[in-house]
């Protein structure tokens, strides 16, 4: 007959896998020696085995000659019984019911594997190539354990196989791709499938146009559910498709005949995958966005019609139709696996993967890769391992569209370790492992679970959301080991000093508001569902008990009164999440102990005693400091890491009464942690307060050594007043000052006032003594240069001018020079 020669090799996913279905050559006569060669062959997957083996040649003394088999993302190619090129995995496309063109080219430097007249894949060599005898076996579909035998069920090809060609030479990329898109159907010159005398065992034959084969698979899905436009669209998408839409009228003409031969279809609408919602009477894909123009529409709804049906009349239009009527619907046929199913125990993550697909009857399946199915079984769905041909678990009528989404499963086989007649929860999904999977099916990026947002239609992407697992061996009251044994815990410590609201300088005390975050990390615990912004990630209070924290005391409180505001502990990413199980249903992310941090936050307000140094007043600096030390463990387990101890200032730098200056850390004993932190008197307000009517007050007294000697009383009354005054400003100067023993700058300075202005009151009551003195009212003050004589005249001078004078400049001269040393 016309056509080429097609073989089907187990075609029949319902058949359990067999070793005795295979397609034999033998080479006997052949006296041909292979060095660079190149094979190719057409093929359509029906079911994946799990070590797929498209061909075998062996030879009496070598079983693995030649071979090429793909065992879940693995490709194992061997010549002479050797693997001569570098082994990697690749992601050859997974799909079932595609044609697919494979072309392996060997030579003397590399291996390269053409698909479908595409380079795919390129290995170097990495050892010399023995040439290979050409007089042994070939065995197609089946992996050659002895010389022509040895056949397993589970290494084999299940599908149909055509134009097999072996050429003695590695062809030209353009001869592969003219082969590969039916331009010519060259044969090989070493073996071919279409001229050799094969020995077909169960393998049945058929020839069909190589036309036929090379055109895209465009059919629909087809549904009899009626639905709305919107709900047959997310039904869809839900299996990874869209609305079918067909590319021209041909397919429309397919569809139509599709329609016409399905009994439960022939009086029904069927919705198509375009609308004209964005602008009336421009059609749309929905899947692509683009404008449709090579469809007749019978447009006659207006803008209240926006969706499109098939056409009720065999004219070959296409209706507008109401958007909210139920009508049945097609997705599009999908031809790679994208449906997932998690909550069995599958070893690899192929092996979990599905197809949708609809029998030529109108029954629904799940197609699965290796040998499970879905299908409806009158009022429930099944799930069937087809393989061992039992049945595995049961579900009740999910609506009669696939039981996408997470559900109760019945047992009705002992499968994972888990006994018949136990409910297990399984689900069905197209989402990714970047993806988390709601209740109902959908996707979402997998952040935004449990964000504190409900992304979900169902709401569960915030159920479930507890982030922490701790193990039983891990009780609260142990802390955690550090990575290397022979070292103790080191925890990382930050403080915010938030503010000062009181500085007790008379008491020697200081109130401070303040936060500390401790960091650590515990090994033993798990993480799910963590957010990169932390403040999502709190423990709640039921977890913040679960798990081991450090205590800390506080030294130097005065009366105990520190009060903590606030606390909780939150956990921060610090590397990688696992790979994410490929079995897991519920689809959390998880992060090991090891790949996170714990933060431990305590918001404090408290009052410390701080010794307060007033020797230099009012330009004294003062260093006060918040003391505490890990409690309940010891130093040899657990510690802060001194040196990484951060320290910030977030309050006023002005206080009422000092400025900030700075903070860090000051030493430690005893395995305590101390913060220091400095405060400088802000000296503006006392200087105008003390010290200027201090010095006015000495300006005052030494004033009265300008009366007449005459008016001693008011001299006495003046200086004495002065001095009564300057008393009582040093008492209330020094009851604002804490009690010292030692004597302060500021005592000195009240000191040397208070006797200046008792030795001049001393000195007008000596005056006053002395016997008068011709012309004794008045002083002539050219006799401030003469020598002093003992008269009231010269003693006043003298005192006046050069003795108060000289005092007080080397004083305060002196006084000045250590106050601004010590800054």
């Amino acid at each position: 007959g016309v056509g080429i020669k097609v073989f089907s090799l187990q075609a029949d996913p319902w058949q359990a896998p067999r070793d005795d279905v295979f397609i034999k050559y033998n080479f006997k006569t052949s006296t041909s020696v292979l060095t660079d060669f190149t094979i190719c062959y057409r093929f359509q997957r029906t079911v994946f085995a799990s070590r797929e083996t498209h061909f075998s040649y062996a030879l009496p003394d070598m079983d693995n000659a030649l071979k090429y088999s793909w065992e879940k993302g693995w490709p194992d190619w061997d010549i002479n019984g050797l693997s001569p090129y570098e082994p990697q995995e690749y992601n050859i496309p997974i799909s079932l019911y595609k044609w697919m063109h494979f072309c392996h080219v060997y030579n003397n430097t590399s291996y390269q594997l053409f698909i479908d007249g595409n380079v795919f894949f390129t290995a170097k060599r990495t050892m010399p190539i023995q040439n290979v005898n050409m007089s042994g076996i070939l065995i197609i579909g089946q992996e050659q354990d002895s010389f022509g035998g040895g056949f397993s069920k589970w290494e084999n090809f299940r599908g149909h196989i055509t134009q097999f060609n072996i050429w003695n030479k590695a062809l030209q990329m353009d001869t592969i791709r003219n082969v590969a898109f039916g331009v010519e159907n060259r044969f090989g010159i070493i073996f071919s499938s279409e001229n050799a005398d094969l020995i077909l065992n169960e393998v049945d034959q058929y020839k069909i146009e190589l036309k036929e084969l090379l055109k895209p698979n465009n059919k629909s899905l087809l549904f009899s559910d009626e639905v709305t436009f919107s709900k047959a669209e997310y039904l869809c998408k839900s299996i990874g498709s869209s609305l079918y839409l067909p590319l021209n009228s041909s397919q429309y003409t397919e569809l139509i005949v599709m329609l016409g031969s399905r009994e439960e279809l022939k009086q029904k609408k069927i919705w198509l995958g375009m609308t004209d919602f964005q602008e009336e009477g421009i059609w749309r894909s929905i899947s692509s966005n683009k404008t449709v123009n090579n469809w007749q529409m019978e447009t006659n709804g207006g803008t209240n019609e926006n969706c499109a049906i098939t056409s009720t009349f065999s004219d070959g239009k296409v209706e507008d139709f109401f958007c909210d009527y139920n009508c049945a619907f097609g997705c599009e046929t999908i031809l790679e696996a994208k449906i997932r199913l998690r909550g069995l125990c599958f070893k690899k993550p192929i092996e979990s993967w599905f197809m949708p697909t609809v029998t030529d009857t109108g029954d629904m399946l799940l197609h699965g890769l290796y040998g499970h199915m879905v299908k409806y079984n009158n009022s429930h769905w099944e799930l069937i391992h087809v393989n061992k041909n039992v049945t595995v678990a049961t579900i009740p009528d999910t609506g009669k569209f696939y039981p996408i989404g997470r559900r109760e499963w019945t047992l009705v086989s002992e499968v994972c370790d888990t006994k018949e007649g136990e409910v297990i929860t399984l689900s069905f999904s197209v989402c990714q492992y970047d993806q988390f999977m709601c209740d109902n099916g959908d996707c979402i990026p997998v952040n935004e679970r449990c964000d504190s947002k409900t992304d979900c239609a169902d709401l569960s992407d915030e159920s479930g959301c507890n982030i922490l697992t701790v193990p039983s061996t891990s009780p609260s009251h142990i802390p955690p080991k550090n990575q290397v044994p022979t070292k103790s815990l080191g925890l990382q410590l930050a403080m915010n000093l938030i503010r000062i609201p009181n500085v007790g300088d008379t008491v020697n005390s200081i109130n401070v508001e303040f936060e500390l975050y401790i960091t650590w990390t515990d090994s033993r615990l798990q993480y799910h569902n963590l957010q990169p912004d932390d403040s999502f990630n709190r423990l709640s209070k039921v977890d913040f008990q679960k798990i081991w924290y450090p205590k800390l005391k506080f030294l130097k409180t005065i009366g105990g009164n520190i009060k903590i505001m606030d606390e909780y502990v939150k956990v921060n990413i610090t590397d990688d999440a696992e790979d994410t199980d490929h079995n897991d249903v519920i689809m959390d992310i998880i992060y090991k102990g090891s790949s996170a941090s714990l933060i431990y936050y305590q918001h404090y307000i408290g009052t410390f005693a701080c010794s307060f140094d007033v020797f230099y007043y009012p330009l004294d600096k003062q260093k006060c400091s918040l003391t505490f030390k890990l409690t309940g463990v010891n130093e040899n387990s657990v510690k802060i890491i001194q040196e990484n101890i951060k320290t910030q200032y977030l309050g006023d730098i002005f206080l009422p009464a000092f400025q900030f200056m700075e903070i860090g850390v000051g030493l430690s004993r005893d395995a305590a942690t101390n913060i220091e932190f400095t405060l400088l008197r802000r000296p503006m307000f006392i200087v105008f307060s003390t010290f200027v009517p201090t010095f006015m007050l000495l300006l005052i007294g030494y004033a009265t050594l300008y009366l007449k000697t005459s008016l001693v009383q008011v001299r006495l009354v003046v200086s004495l007043t002065t001095l009564l005054v300057l008393y009582t400003l040093f008492n209330q100067t020094s009851a604002s000052l804490p009690k010292t023993a030692y004597v302060k700058m500021v005592d000195v300075l009240f000191f040397f006032d208070i006797t200046m202005l008792f030795f001049i009151i001393l000195f007008h009551v000596t005056v006053d003594s002395l016997p008068p003195e011709r012309d004794d009212d008045s002083f002539s003050t050219k006799s401030s240069t003469s020598k002093c004589q003992i008269s009231v005249k010269s003693v006043v001078v003298c005192m006046r001018y050069l003795i108060v004078p000289m005092l007080a400049s080397v004083f305060f001269t002196l006084f000045t020079l250590v106050m601004i040393y010590q800054l």
